[in-house]
């Protein structure tokens, strides 16, 4: 999340330095959109050196790869957005030093965030089907859903800015996958919500409107 955060203050800042308004604050905003994807990269590779010494010392059981492990596919999709909205930006101090840097930097995150996906495939295929963990709808559902997303927003800028159309139809398939994930999480939220808090409701009422015993 600290990687998530940094990324996406750069992605806003690239944003705004678009809008006809901004132009004399061009030089700040490339300033900061640098700065935060930087800040951002490296508070990703820190949490990556600590998830690793956390697995590698401390036992690891099923029950511990919760979906929030998915952030880390995410993190490196919207590190992936914010470096191509940088190298996009108009020319300034700060973005002509390193726009060549971030783009190759950009495709280095998106090459890991697309390996990350088969093992934290297989790590749900581990918990839920080898270890017989119930697959259940959680909140914690959802931070499947936003590297999907933004994995497949990521992969289409990035084709499009490095001129990679391989690299863009791969983001433009997968971001059905991610719709498809969206609507199947969001209906089961529905589910949830009507089979455990809405539905035990009625029967309360009713009992609530019988006589009262004599």
């Amino acid at each position: 999340m600290w990687a998530v955060a940094s990324q996406s203050i750069a992605v806003l800042a690239a944003t705004l330095e678009v809008e006809p308004e901004l132009a004399p604050a061009r030089p700040a905003l490339a300033l900061l959109a640098v700065f935060s994807w930087s800040v951002g990269t490296f508070l990703y590779c820190a949490v990556g050196v600590f998830v690793g010494v956390r697995m590698l010392t401390v036992p690891f059981r099923p029950a511990d790869l919760t979906p929030p492990y998915w952030v880390a596919m995410g993190a490196t999709a919207i590190t992936v957005v914010a470096g191509a909205r940088i190298v996009q930006m108009a020319d300034a101090p700060m973005v002509d030093a390193t726009r060549g840097l971030i783009a190759g930097a950009s495709v280095f995150f998106w090459a890991f965030g697309t390996w990350l996906i088969p093992p934290l495939v297989i790590a749900g295929w581990w918990r839920h089907v080898r270890h017989r963990i119930p697959f259940r709808y959680e909140a914690t559902l959802w931070s499947i859903v936003f590297p999907l997303g933004m994995y497949g927003v990521g992969s289409q800028f990035l084709g499009d800015v490095d001129h990679l159309p391989i690299v863009h139809t791969i983001g433009y398939v997968e971001m059905w996958v991610a719709l498809a994930a969206w609507t199947g999480t969001f209906v089961w939220m529905l589910v949830t919500i009507w089979r455990d808090v809405l539905r035990p409701v009625r029967p309360a009422r009713r009992a609530d409107r019988s006589p009262p015993a004599r």
